[in-house]
């Protein structure tokens, strides 16, 4: 598992005076960025320094996203906690699962299905045996969703 802290901004409130919907999800994506810039594997690479040039030449796409609300996210100075972890590992998909925490409270938790693609961007690739040692190490169980 991989715990960062995301900084929320003026703009991710809307007239109810919580974060937007939306805007939760553009948090999750901060949050992933953070979880491969931080993941590690036991030999102590990232998911951003494989092969050199890392995401940077093979971007993530995403292939599908769930998503659950279970309390507001109000604007505060204080970042929210995400956790991220890796609940499945196909041999050119997986899936990272998280959830968001507002001073301690859970606010949210979600799952993104994801696929490295070939440098061009045109199609997915496979995911490669160090890839694969980075995801094997955040390894958990899916989150409980009620839907």
């Amino acid at each position: 598992m991989v715990e960062c802290d995301v900084p929320l901004r003026w703009s991710d409130t809307d007239a109810y005076g919580h974060v937007n919907n939306v805007a939760i999800l553009a948090l999750v994506e901060q949050a992933r960025v953070l979880f491969f810039a931080q993941a590690r594997g036991a030999g102590g690479e990232s998911l951003t320094r494989l092969d050199g040039d890392g995401l940077g030449r093979n971007p993530a796409f995403i292939t599908g996203q769930c998503i659950e609300y279970r309390r507001p996210v109000r604007l505060d100075l204080v970042p929210v906690r995400f956790r991220m972890w890796v609940t499945a590992i196909g041999g050119a998909d997986f899936t990272l699962a998280w959830e968001l925490r507002q001073h301690d409270a859970l606010c949210a938790v979600g799952t993104v299905g994801l696929v490295f693609m070939t440098g061009d961007g045109a199609r997915p690739r496979r995911i490669t045996h160090d890839e694969r040692a980075v995801l094997d190490a955040h390894v958990g169980e899916a989150p409980r969703m009620r839907h």
